[in-house]
């Protein structure tokens, strides 16, 4: 089998907590045909001598005088992109050794499938501790709906994606500041195969610093996601469930953080077909929960 070059995207800002973590991960690869493109996204604590003081040549550096935000600095560094295939790792997560390996090795056992994105289960690393982030069951033919009605869950850390479905979306789209990962992904569904390494090979990290940890707290998170799934939602009712899920979180929080003005206005807002959705899933959350 032909061994393609990994473009391995890194996006950067003030990420010096587990950055050579990150790193370490990327040169401790089985698979070695890799480049390692590193925007820094105008970072000001160490994370830029942290980065430099590695002399590999396969490590590309550049760097923004000014921040973006996250969409605009991954868009910026596709250019930089050479490689075939194209890995995602965000500067607080970690690979396992075998990742790239594991996920080339899938592409040529899947060769009749023609996969253009692959992917694996994760880790979550969470108050110091790894835990198994459990594992759905997935279904090749309906990954559109799944990823719509958030059945499906696909790490980012995880991806290898093939250049070519890059340059047919082009890049991602910048309505999303936090989730046009969920709307690459959704794309890339309508327009390739995808194909699962049915076992974690990334450990994801969850802490307070992070910027999902950060709106999760505010509910900017779920309100988000909800806007990336109603571009979907005309006439897909897989749509419409995964929109549901996100308003009983956001909910929630309005009532956690006492915004009671800001709730009844949301439930105000809600159709009947969507409360009844809603009904389901708390009453099913609740089931689960029991059992």
């Amino acid at each position: 089998m032909v061994k393609p070059k990994v473009s391995i995207l890194m996006n950067c800002f003030n990420g010096e907590l587990f950055l050579e973590r990150a790193l370490s991960s990327v040169m401790n690869q089985t698979y070695q045909d890799w480049e390692l493109i590193f925007y820094n996204n105008a970072s000001t604590d160490n994370s830029k001598n942290i980065y430099l003081s590695h002399l590999d040549k396969r490590f590309k550096y550049y760097e923004c005088d000014t921040k973006k935000n996250l969409v605009e600095a991954r868009n910026s560094a596709i250019q930089f992109l050479t490689g075939e295939w194209i890995a995602i790792l965000d500067c607080d997560d970690m690979w396992d050794d075998n990742k790239l390996e594991t996920q080339i090795n899938k592409i040529s056992f899947e060769a009749s499938l023609r996969p253009g994105l692959i992917f694996s289960y994760c880790n979550i690393y969470k108050d110091n501790q790894i835990h198994e982030m459990p594992v759905k069951f997935f279904n090749p033919r309906n990954i559109f709906d799944n990823l719509l009605s958030l059945d499906l869950s696909i790490p980012w850390s995880s991806v290898l994606i093939k250049r070519e479905i890059f340059n047919e979306i082009k890049g991602f789209n910048e309505l999303y500041p936090s989730f046009h990962d969920l709307d690459f992904i959704i794309q890339c569904s309508k327009i390739t195969n995808f194909c699962c390494v049915n076992k974690p090979l990334v450990t994801i990290s969850h802490h307070q610093n992070s910027l999902s940890s950060q709106e999760k707290d505010n509910g900017q998170y779920f309100l988000e996601i909800i806007n990336v799934l109603k571009s979907y939602s005309k006439n897909n009712d897989h749509a419409l469930i995964g929109i549901c899920k996100m308003k009983v979180r956001y909910l929630f929080v309005l009532l956690k953080n006492f915004n009671l003005k800001l709730f009844f206005n949301e439930l105000i807002s809600i159709s009947l077909k969507e409360y009844f959705y809603m009904f389901k899933i708390i009453i099913n959350t609740a089931f689960q929960k029991r059992v």
